[in-house]
């Protein structure tokens, strides 16, 4: 799975201790404090005359959450790092081959200050080859 995949490289990237938590689909737990969560926003097949059988392409956002401006951008920088340019084999149970992942858009955003101060959101655009 591809979301398996890139959680697992992304955690990979963070360090031990790790930055952050992660890894949630859409939304954190309550109580946590720096923390990321990834949706798909697209996920499709791609068909053309020449083209193989399961080259897909998908578009995640992946949302930073911290206390602080300088976690967020720490956290963010980190995740941009390990997956922008990546092209390779993911860790997932299926080794889903990514041909090419890259940011195709970031944002800032003011929470709400009794939950979390500081969102970042990261747009990667994946093209990979899907199993289903």
């Amino acid at each position: 799975m591809l979301e398996q995949g890139l959680t697992l490289l992304i955690q990979s990237g963070l360090g031990s201790p790790p930055l952050a938590s992660g890894g949630f689909m859409a939304q954190a737990p309550k109580g946590s404090t720096t923390a990321y969560t990834w949706r798909i926003i697209f996920d499709r097949n791609e068909h053309a005359l020449n083209s193989f059988k399961g080259f897909a392409k998908a578009m995640v956002q992946i949302d930073c959450f911290a206390p602080d401006a300088p976690a967020v951008l720490t956290l963010a920088r980190a995740i941009t790092a390990k997956l922008n340019g990546f092209s390779g084999t993911l860790p997932d149970a299926d080794s889903t081959f990514v041909d090419r992942c890259f940011r195709s858009d970031m944002m800032d955003f003011t929470e709400d200050p009794d939950a979390r101060d500081y969102r970042r959101m990261l747009e990667f655009t994946i093209f990979y080859t899907s199993t289903v």
